[in-house]
């Protein structure tokens, strides 16, 4: 895992490994955490672009974030994540 701060912007680049023989640096291998405030406010506006993840809505979870998912046209899954208070 690879973690980038800058200023409120903290970026988590998580690597999967594939067990199936796929080599790692096809599309859709890769997976990306982004850190924001203002979640749900970006939830809102990203959720008219019909990018969500079908099982990644919004929502707490129990490791202290509220986050949602995202994938790319290579089908890469982004989370973006705000850390709860």
């Amino acid at each position: 895992m690879i973690i980038l701060y800058c200023k409120s912007i903290c970026l988590q680049f998580m690597f999967d490994f594939i067990l199936s023989g796929a080599e790692s640096f096809i599309a859709g291998t890769a997976n990306c955490q982004v850190g924001v405030d203002g979640i749900d406010e970006l939830y809102h506006i990203i959720k008219g672009q019909n990018i969500l993840h079908p099982s990644a809505h919004i929502g707490d979870r129990p490791w202290g974030v509220r986050d949602f998912a995202v994938v790319d046209p290579d089908n890469n899954l982004i989370t973006f994540f705000e850390r709860l208070k």
